[in-house]
């Protein structure tokens, strides 16, 4: 029989058991590295929501998946493959990987996200932070400038959630977002920004070929938050060169809607009825609560992001810093 260790996500009802062989699969690693906390008592989830982990010998992509990249390999129907890891997705939610390797951690980003749509909850590809006492979720593609824009928050003296990755679920009728990483991970743009005492905190990292930078929020737990109540969404475009002022256009619903889904895992629409069932009615409650702008940042985010945050706050009819 296999142990099953149980977590929960602090501040919140959502709750995920994990079943394994051996301690050395690398689970409690990256629990830890989600804010996920072992836990022994009941969960207030009747339905216990679960993904089991079975250490064994990967059976192998096969023949017509083989030439496919991961991702175009989430997009098959039965399985899921990624990299060395199979995710089949019917109840309970298991992923098997060799004994030789720990468990790809987007393997469990695939399990967490349906774990969690179980419970109704979304994660989504998203920036958050509390500035002026008015709490952003920050949308775009890899490199649009959120983890940057994150930097020049912190440099500026606000709070960050996460430069990444957040989960978004609904507590006594209010909406939160929660971090689902607890570092930060800095391109140089956002090293920029930073002030010479972060920067110190920081440690360089090597990922896919690319150099990043680590800030861990328990070593500056004052310029981190745990969860915001969002109400402003902004809709991230690459920088403008030639603008010397931040533009704020407002969006209405449909194409914030649109963007949102862009935003959340768009590679298992077609598999899970229950994803696409959470993210539609989270969706719908973000976007009741909050007003939405598509962001054109001007360099001024690197070289000057106190200003700069300055202009964005006004563009989008908030107060100014004192």
């Amino acid at each position: 029989m296999r142990p099953t260790r149980r977590y929960t996500l602090p501040g919140t009802d959502l709750h995920v058991r994990i079943a394994t062989h051996h301690p050395g699969d690398g689970v409690d690693t990256l629990a830890e590295n989600y804010g996920l906390v072992s836990s022994a008592g009941p969960v207030k989830t009747p339905t216990a929501a679960g993904i089991t982990i079975t250490t064994c010998e990967p059976p192998g992509l096969p023949e017509e998946l083989a030439l496919l990249s991961p991702l175009e390999a989430i997009l098959c129907e039965q399985h899921i493959y990624v990299s060395d890891s199979r995710l089949s997705l019917g109840p309970p939610i298991r992923v098997e990987s060799g004994p030789a390797a720990a468990l790809p951690r987007i393997g469990l980003d695939v399990a967490l996200t349906l774990c969690f749509a179980q419970q109704g909850a979304v994660t989504l590809h998203a920036c958050g932070f509390r500035f002026q006492d008015t709490d952003f979720l920050a949308f775009g593609p890899s490199q649009a400038g959120k983890s940057t824009l994150a930097a020049a928050v912190l440099a500026s003296g606000g709070q960050i959630l996460t430069d990444d990755q957040l989960l978004c679920h609904m507590d006594q009728g209010t909406l939160h977002a929660r971090w689902l990483r607890k570092d930060m991970l800095l391109r140089q743009g956002g090293m920029d920004v930073l002030t010479d005492a972060l920067r110190q905190q920081a440690i360089p990292l090597r990922i896919n070929g690319e150099t990043r930078w680590q800030l861990d929020r328990r070593r500056h737990p004052a310029g981190f938050v745990d969860s915001l109540t969002p109400s402003t969404l902004l809709f991230l475009h690459p920088p403008d060169l030639s603008r010397a002022t931040p533009v704020a256009t407002p969006i209405d619903h449909a194409i914030a809607y649109s963007e949102l889904v862009r935003s959340s895992s768009p590679a298992l629409f077609g598999q899970s009825a229950v994803t696409i069932t959470a993210l539609t009615r989270t969706c719908r409650d973000l976007l009741a609560v909050t007003k939405a702008f598509r962001l054109t940042a001007s360099p001024q985010l690197i070289t000057n992001p106190q200003r700069e945050l300055r202009l964005l706050m006004n563009a989008v009819g908030l107060s100014p810093p004192r």
